[in-house]
């Protein structure tokens, strides 16, 4: 987050980046479903896990979004595919010509995707009506007093390991490890954990009053955008609560449990809801929203007998909206509580001035990547998109990436563009 500039709308967050270790939460964490919930995609089945891939579809609803806009939600799947670790992520709207004022599009739905794959904030954020500077604390339920206890410690900043929380009870996980830019080479329950004690959130502002790390490192789920910021990669707390999800019912990564995430884009449909078809549905939706946010249903399992307990829906800057514990829920059974997602809705809204991405320069044939120049990368990007209704791929915009557009890249094969 950069100060001096105008935060907007309810949105969500998680991920944990601390001084002696680094963190994240889930969604439903401190619920009727426990503190220690663990949250795994559409289609995982504790009785049978996939131990493969696990397929994630996602589609826009048609008409919604331009080409632009589009192609920002098929990047997104692609950096959430791609799990790649990044730091010096948050950068000045100006580097991919977004005006001032403009809110990008790609980085919002990159945060909204994590709480469709079941992340949540690190930080308090628009929770229970909470407004600034209450959001930046960590992230946690509150005790037995039944109110948030906030107040910095002696560093006098927000969301750090030494801030006075009272009986306030953390909802973050962490690792062993002293530098929050990195993971270590396996994120699962033996490397990770929840501990009473809270610790340094993963905002810039943190990082920054550390003196040790880059203040343009942010970890994608902390809570709140603002104009002219742009964050459209991951961090090393995002990637590691993806791995753990991954790492299956038994929490431990390479056993027979795990799974690869990937997500599909299936492209524009004109269904507004199917659940058989669609795991993520992204559209405008001006009605359930003034910014942006993401709508998660779960059911939840116990870890020691895998036995239903109950069921919930989940709004990010809202919490826990819905709650059914089933009665034959086997509460305090040992070990988390499983959450396995049953269907997730992305919503916009459309009065906001956004900014979808870069046009590619209509003076360039064949530039299929919009690099400014035709190569190998354009020949990728066609034939990786072979068959399908495009935008990307699609250089001559017919809505079908075909042999127009092969013979297209091959034409102007080596043209620079300015």
């Amino acid at each position: 987050m950069t100060s001096g500039l105008t935060l907007i709308g309810t949105m969500t967050a998680a991920a944990i980046l601390a001084a002696s270790a680094h963190a994240g939460t889930f969604i439903f964490a401190g619920s009727s479903f426990g503190d220690d919930v663990i949250m795994h995609q559409n289609g995982y089945d504790p009785f049978d896990p996939p131990g493969g891939t696990l397929t994630i579809t996602v589609a826009a609803k048609a008409g919604d979004f331009d080409a632009l806009g589009l192609q920002a939600i098929q990047n997104v799947i692609d950096t959430i595919n791609g799990q790649g670790v990044t730091t010096a992520n948050l950068v000045d709207g100006s580097t991919v010509g977004m005006p001032f004022t403009f809110y990008d599009f790609e980085s919002v739905m990159l945060h909204e995707m994590g709480h469709a794959l079941g992340l949540a904030h690190p930080n308090l954020g628009a929770i229970m009506g909470l407004t600034q500077p209450e959001r930046d604390y960590a992230n946690a339920r509150q005790g037995g007093n039944a109110s948030w206890d906030l107040a910095t410690g002696g560093d006098g900043v927000r969301g750090t390991s030494d801030d006075a929380r009272g009986d306030d009870i953390n909802l973050n996980w962490r690792n062993l490890s002293d530098n929050p830019f990195t993971k270590p080479a396996t994120a699962d329950v033996t490397t990770y954990f929840r501990p009473n004690t809270f610790t340094n959130i993963g905002s810039q502002e943190v990082a920054a009053s550390s003196g040790s790390y880059p203040n343009d490192t942010e970890a994608v789920m902390v809570q709140g955008t603002f104009n002219n910021e742009v964050q459209r990669t991951l961090a090393a707390d995002d990637v590691a609560m993806l791995e753990i999800t991954q790492a299956g019912f038994d929490g431990i990564a390479s056993t027979s449990d795990d799974y690869t995430l990937e997500l599909v884009w299936m492209g524009e449909m004109a269904a507004d809801y199917d659940t058989e078809t669609v795991d993520i549905w992204v559209q405008f939706r001006d009605s359930a929203t003034n910014f942006a946010v993401t709508s998660t249903s779960a059911i939840f399992y116990t870890f020691a007998t895998r036995e239903a307990i109950g069921e919930g829906t989940y709004e990010c800057g809202r919490g826990v909206v819905r709650e059914v514990m089933y009665a034959s829920a086997g509460r305090g059974a040992p070990g988390p509580t499983h959450g396995v997602i049953t269907d997730a809705d992305i919503f916009f809204e459309s009065s906001i001035d956004w900014h979808f991405g870069e046009e590619v320069d209509p003076m360039c044939p064949g530039d299929a990547t919009g690099d400014g120049m035709v190569d190998f990368d354009d020949l990728n990007e066609v034939l990786g998109n072979w068959g399908t209704s495009g935008p990307a791929g699609d250089v001559d915009e017919s809505g079908t990436v075909d042999f127009d557009d092969l013979n297209e890249v091959l034409a102007n094969w080596g043209a620079m563009c300015s």
